[in-house]
């Protein structure tokens, strides 16, 4: 009977130890490791105070020392898992926004190149992303063949001028898709490709 005593009290001991622990951990997983590898004598103490003044057993800080680093491997998992949970998060808030801009660029790029083959009559088997505007706005063409709507280039006069015809495309693209493109932005068209000003439509939409 002694015997069974001895190890009631002992699991009562242990049970109030690991009780008190619980109550003055941090929950938050980070926080609960650094106090028990970093202030372990300090929150020893603690649980050896708060059983002393609700049971007034005096626990040894060894005893209460040897719960604690118990915790430690729990809590490392813990930490990985929950790293590993916020990392598959990320990824597929990551693969989510990735298949939105696509989404979005590819209807943008469809746009683009029907206006494309509308005002420069160039096929739309021609027209790809990586595709130059060098190549799809030529050196010259008769204003009056493009199959335009807006009044600024109603004229028929024929321009030798690929700058100006470059302008015009960035004119046409702002009022396509409601923005404005600065002219530090469009000053370099021609030695864009057409990915490149969808990008750049992308982000301002």
């Amino acid at each position: 009977m002694v015997v069974e005593s001895e190890d009631y009290k002992l699991e009562i001991l242990e049970y109030a130890v690991n009780q008190s622990i619980d109550c003055l951990l941090p929950k938050n997983f980070e926080d609960a490791l650094s106090v028990i590898l970093y202030q372990s004598n300090e929150f020893v103490w603690r649980v050896a105070t708060e059983i002393y003044s609700k049971s007034g057993h005096q626990v040894d800080f060894l005893f209460i020392r040897n719960f604690l680093n118990l915790r430690i491997d729990p809590l490392r998992k813990e930490i990985a898992k929950k790293a590993r949970i916020a990392e598959r998060e990320k990824l597929e808030r990551e693969l989510k926004e990735e298949k939105q801009k696509k989404l979005q660029e590819s209807e943008i790029f469809i746009r683009i190149k029907n206006m494309i083959v509308g005002q420069l009559e160039v096929e739309k088997e021609e027209i790809k992303l990586d595709t130059l505007f060098e190549y799809l706005i030529p050196e010259s063409y008769n204003r009056n063949r493009m199959k335009r709507q807006n009044s600024w280039c109603s004229s028929s006069s024929l321009i030798d001028d690929r700058e100006l015809n470059s302008i015009e495309l960035v004119m046409a693209v702002e009022e396509e898709f409601d923005i404005e493109i600065s002219d530090e932005e469009s000053e370099n068209l021609l030695s864009w490709n057409v990915g490149q000003l969808v990008d750049l439509i992308v982000q301002k939409v």
